[in-house]
């Protein structure tokens, strides 16, 4: 039997599963590969033939499976999952150690960041989404690089109460080199760098820089949390973005395609 945009591993996969064979009764003596295709093309013929409960089946088989991070966005484009996106997108984008890093949706061991993706990963990802997922990698990069290095300005007003400080030449003078050696070496570190949201916590936490008063410390402390967006809406913008390319993208295209 033939039936036009279908194969006979996918009609023999669907039938399958509604006679209760080794897709639904006995998924374990299946290999990881094999069950993962399993439910790609039952996921698939479900949405073709408009079957929510075969959807949901298959879509709950994906994620009990231990699969990399690009094939999971490539099945959220695919099947049109969006909330698959945000996860994944957030442990490949965000730059922190491996025990405060969101799993993937999946469970999946796969700890692959953005410049770990191999060759094969951008193919299964495709063009649009690995170049959205470069462009915000570069940026938090850049962005991260800036706030090392660059310590936010102490807010001068005419009316301003400077407390104990006269004025901010001193904290002016002393704020780059401390504002380097206390948050920017951690923002920088290789194995654990120190999230961008996290500063303000951290600034708090240690305590006025040597030479700079309480006061115009706390100044400055609500001077970077008022200004600083860090990677999130970086990481918000690429989530959109390739959720958003994804609601465009055919539904129920072959998961080789």
């Amino acid at each position: 039997m033939v039936i036009p945009g279908i194969t006979a591993e996918e009609l023999e996969d669907f039938l399958d599963y509604f006679f209760e064979s080794k897709l639904v009764a006995a998924p374990e003596v299946l290999d990881a590969k094999r069950q993962q295709r399993r439910f790609a093309n039952l996921f698939r013929l479900g949405h073709l033939w408009d079957m929510e409960e075969t959807r949901k089946v298959a879509r709950e088989g994906l994620e009990g499976l231990p699969l990399k991070s690009a094939t999971v966005l490539h099945y959220a484009r695919c099947f049109h999952v969006p909330d698959w996106v945000d996860p994944v997108v957030r442990r490949l984008l965000c730059p922190v150690p491996i025990s405060r890093v969101l799993d993937d949706v999946t469970g999946s061991e796969d700890r692959t960041t953005v410049p770990q993706l191999t060759n094969d990963d951008a193919c299964t990802l495709g063009g649009m989404t690995i170049n959205i997922l470069y462009q915000a990698y570069l940026a938090i990069q850049h962005e991260r690089n800036v706030i090392a290095y660059a310590a936010p300005r102490l807010p001068i007003t005419e009316d301003m109460d400077f407390g104990d400080c006269s004025n901010h030449t001193e904290c002016i003078r002393i704020l780059p080199d401390f504002w380097f050696r206390t948050v920017g070496r951690k923002v920088l570190h290789p194995k654990s760098p120190l999230p961008l949201k996290e500063i303000g916590a951290y600034l708090r936490n240690h305590g006025p820089f040597p030479g700079m008063t309480p006061k115009c410390y706390a100044d400055m402390v609500a001077k970077w949390e008022q200004n600083c967006f860090g990677e999130e809406a970086i990481i918000d913008a690429a989530v959109k973005g390739i959720q958003r390319f994804n609601s465009f993208y055919g539904i129920a295209v072959r998961v080789d395609d």
